[in-house]
């Protein structure tokens, strides 16, 4: 079986699936952000829960803007704190700092034995194919072995392969497209199936398929945890840029609201003119914005981290989820 003929089964997926992927996982943060703004403030164009503004509903929107200026105030000051908080267990002591530098050293030369290369490539992606371009030629002696159970493990492998390579091949900008193309892979699956494999005594396997085996066992090995390293990566960097994002959007918005917010407490003055319905709808999209930012960072992490709370101990189906 070709690598590209399951990848091209892969993306024969519904588009509401497609949709859901690009929402959770693997559309733009900011283009999420803007969706859910421009969303809400469809919404409530379509819908006007104010349809004009009156004596009667002008207290009621006073409160409701100075409890979302309040609101996002707090969201700011907690989000924010607790980024800081993160990132400060980040600061390691130098003893602690060189473990962590042997650790990937060790990573590196783990890799660069099974790929039968002298340096490991500098850049995730790269570093990632070349441990896939070495499963691929193992693959190719189970491939032709002659047993259902050994052709099916490496028709499974290739078609994970080929879904990962696909994503990999493409220019990557960030870790977390690293992350994402990696979640294609299911360790837990593939683990049990190499694990019946190492055990089976029938029909007979020469010394090239056993060797073969154990290379992709520990080959799979390898990859997750490679995975988890860019993972580890990906949520420092997913941490910072929530923040950063967070007070672009989230300053402006404040300023905004409270601009609008002056406007409605001048209104009690005999000679005010109202805001006119779609500045104060605008007001309350931006007033989300904030709590949008949120939604599209958390979503995604939390998704990454649902896929891969158990990579290789069980089978639980969060990588459909």
């Amino acid at each position: 079986m070709s690598p590209e003929t399951p990848n091209a089964t892969r993306t024969r997926r519904p588009a509401s699936h497609r949709a859901i992927d690009w929402l959770l996982l693997g559309g733009n943060r900011l283009v999420v952000t803007a969706a859910v703004v421009l969303v809400t403030l469809a919404l409530l164009l379509v819908f006007q829960p104010v349809p004009r503004l009156t004596d009667r509903n002008i207290t009621p929107l006073l409160y409701a803007f100075s409890a979302l200026i309040g609101g996002n105030l707090n969201l700011l000051t907690i989000v924010v704190s607790i980024n800081q908080l993160v990132l400060t267990r980040e600061l390691k002591s130098p003893g602690k700092f060189r473990e962590e530098i042997a650790g990937i050293r060790e990573l590196r030369e783990d890799v660069a034995s099974v790929s039968d290369e002298a340096f490991e490539p500098l850049t995730p992606a790269k570093f990632a194919l070349s441990l896939l371009d070495a499963m691929d030629e193992e693959l190719a002696t189970l491939r032709e072995s002659g047993d259902d159970r050994r052709e099916a493990f490496a028709a499974r492998l290739t078609e994970d392969i080929a879904a990962v390579r696909a994503a990999l091949d493409r220019p990557v900008r960030a870790t977390d497209e690293i992350v994402i193309a990696l979640l294609a892979v299911d360790f837990a699956e593939l683990y049990h199936r190499v694990d019946r494999l190492r055990q089976a005594e029938t029909p007979p396997v020469s010394s090239a398929e056993r060797e073969s085996v154990d290379r992709l066992a520990a080959q799979l090995e390898l990859l997750a945890v490679t995975r988890e390293h860019f993972k580890q990566l990906f949520t420092r960097e997913s941490l910072s840029n929530m923040s950063r994002i967070l007070l672009y959007v989230g300053v402006p918005a404040e300023t905004f609201m409270a601009v609008v917010l002056l406007r409605f407490i001048g209104l009690f003055g005999a000679t005010s003119v109202a805001p006119p319905l779609w500045l104060v709808n605008a007001a309350v999209a931006a007033g989300l914005a904030p709590l949008a930012v949120v939604f599209a960072y958390v979503l995604r992490a939390a998704t990454i981290a649902r896929r891969t709370a158990t990579a290789t101990q069980f089978k639980t189906g969060a990588e459909r989820l």
